[in-house]
């Protein structure tokens, strides 16, 4: 990162009324002369005021925004303001206009769902090519850092730089913990992830996975729980498994609960079966409990669900392991009703003549 300069939307204001020059040009000429990057997210909001309003410094926030998207797709703008107005509008965009309630006014409707489309193609279209500082960028808007974190969570396509960023980050072996955690999800939820990525972090995967371990504040799950589960969905034979269940009680349920859905014998199963069916379980007993039936008997785990509701008495947190990891991508958040993909996956499940008549209702109560 770079210091940005300062009192852009009066140098180029100044400069056009001074050379009766329009005020775009001024600004497209000055952007190719400074040699800024994606942090110089107040001087790109210069640029777009200036060009909106050249009598003063303030114009519509909806004017804005489309301009921002109008100029992050035209290359010919320098990179670094494209990529900063992806990085000034996203919080914009994602916490402001895609919560907004929806409209009386179907004309404000009709412009929301073409603005959010059309930011979608030109963030991803920014991303492609520009690289991407990541969701922890340390810079002047880190009080948006949770809401650019959460969105990259939930994003259904990677950018090719935001790839790059996940694996860059999976390869650096001082990354640990939360951090990667996050990058194996991402990876393996949009198809980047590979056997060789896995093998890869084999040697040491102690040091990386255990000796900083955090449960994820996002999805509740560790780095080694998502590795363990990768590994065995990838069929790659690891003794991960056999090291938790050495230390069971010190990652009781942390790790070794969720694991056993992978990995456990019939007997361990069981075992899980009968704490997931009490009123206080813990999340990761159920996943591992559930998940480790629907293994052993060939079912799938909305259908191990249901039958452990049964049991239970109860459809919830039964109902929502079936919509967390029954599907792909996998529904990562912990506070899975956050999730916008949710109602869609509960409709799948309304739907399934395997399922039990109060589960399949149960889903149904959860579409939006």
């Amino acid at each position: 990162m770079s210091t940005p300069p300062a009192r852009v939307y009066e140098h180029l204001t100044g400069t056009s009324r001074r050379t009766g020059r329009p005020v775009r040009e001024v600004a497209l000429e000055w952007a190719h002369g400074v040699d800024g990057d994606w942090s110089w997210w107040v001087p790109s909001g210069d640029i777009v005021i200036a060009i909106l309003n050249p009598h003063q410094d303030r114009a519509p926030l909806d004017d804005a925004t489309e301009l921002a998207v109008e100029l992050m797709t035209d290359p010919i703008w320098p990179a670094w303001v494209r990529a900063a107005l992806a990085w000034r509008y996203a919080v914009t965009v994602r916490r402001g206009y895609a919560s907004e309630p929806d409209d009386e006014d179907p004309d404000r409707r009709a412009w929301l769902t073409g603005l959010l489309a059309d930011w979608d193609e030109a963030e991803h279209m920014v991303w492609e090519e520009i690289a991407w500082p990541g969701p922890f960028a340390d810079d002047a808007t880190s009080q948006w850092r949770p809401y650019r974190l959460r969105w990259f969570e939930l994003q259904e396509r990677l950018a090719a730089q935001q790839v790059v960023w996940c694996r860059a980050r999976l390869e650096d072996p001082t990354v640990r913990g939360v951090e990667l955690g996050l990058v194996l999800r991402r990876l393996w939820d949009v198809g980047e992830l590979t056997d060789q990525d896995l093998l890869a972090l084999a040697p040491g995967w102690r040091g990386r996975f255990l000796r900083q371990f955090d449960s994820d504040p996002f999805s509740g799950l560790g780095a080694c729980v998502v590795y363990g589960m990768a590994l065995a969905e990838f069929g790659i034979a690891a003794p991960i498994f056999e090291h938790i269940r050495e230390h069971r009680r010190r990652w009781e349920t942390s790790v070794h609960a969720p694991l056993v859905g992978w990995y456990g014998t019939p007997e361990e199963v069981d075992e899980l079966w009968e704490r997931a069916l009490r009123p206080d379980a813990d999340p990761r007993v159920v996943l591992g409990a559930t998940a480790g039936r629907a293994r052993l008997e060939g079912i799938p785990l909305a259908r191990a669900c249901d039958l452990a509701a049964a049991e239970a008495g109860r459809h919830d947190p039964f109902l929502r392991v079936a919509l967390a990891h029954g599907g792909r991508p996998r529904l990562w958040a912990r506070d899975i009703d956050t999730d916008p993909r949710l109602g869609a996956r509960a409709a799948e499940l309304a739907v399934d003549d395997s399922l039990s008549e109060g589960f399949r209702a149960a889903a149904k109560g959860l579409q939006c």
